[in-house]
């Protein structure tokens, strides 16, 4: 799809997702149809190779009730939807871009795991002690570990007291962070 027709599909399909929108064909183009002025004049116009392009991409369909009547598909939706949003928003939910926990920033060469990698990975024989997949699966083993609170510790976690009426609470699991939990539970598995 070119530029242009994109744009040209991003500029009807912001109507055509309304309830009851739909395309008809008029005499030299397509009008589009809405309910706000009850059907009777088009409040767009989409030529007609427009129109055949976006039912060859799948992004319109054909109505059952009439002929010369197309409304926007499923995937059009998406795909208006998601040009409608800033590339880097759809983006940033398929990558990691850092690893941040509480504030504090770890760095993946600070585990253990990450100190063996950075020795070849290998033992003593020469042997790889473990491969990428396996080093990913330690490392979100460990991470699983650290935010499920489950180590032993002497000290005081200030992030975990909880202070009702003046005076200190006992720990309930409702002061417990859903993340927490969950770590917990995945942990547990293991």
């Amino acid at each position: 799809m070119s530029p242009g027709e994109r744009q040209e599909f991003m500029r009807i399909a912001r109507r055509l997702i309304e309830v009851g929108a739909y395309l008809k064909r008029d005499q030299k183009y397509f009008g589009l149809m809405v309910k706000r002025n009850k059907w009777t004049n088009a409040v767009m116009q989409c030529g007609d190779h427009y129109v055949e392009k976006f039912i060859s991409e799948d992004l319109l369909q054909r109505d059952a009730s009439e002929e010369e009547k197309y409304v926007i598909s499923d995937p059009g939706r998406s795909f208006y939807l998601r040009g409608k949003t800033p590339a880097h928003a759809f983006l940033a939910q398929h990558h990691q871009l850092e690893s941040k926990e509480d504030g504090v920033m770890f760095k993946n060469s600070q585990t253990p795991l990450a100190w063996l990698k950075s020795r070849n990975g290998k033992n003593q024989k020469g042997a790889i002690v473990f491969d990428d997949v396996e080093f990913a699966a330690g490392e979100r083993l460990c991470r699983d570990f650290e935010l499920s609170q489950s180590c032993k510790s002497i000290t005081l976690d200030l992030s975990r007291v909880s202070v009702q009426d003046g005076r200190r609470a006992g720990h309930e699991y409702s002061d417990v962070p859903g993340a927490v939990l969950d770590a917990r539970k995945v942990y547990i598995k293991l």
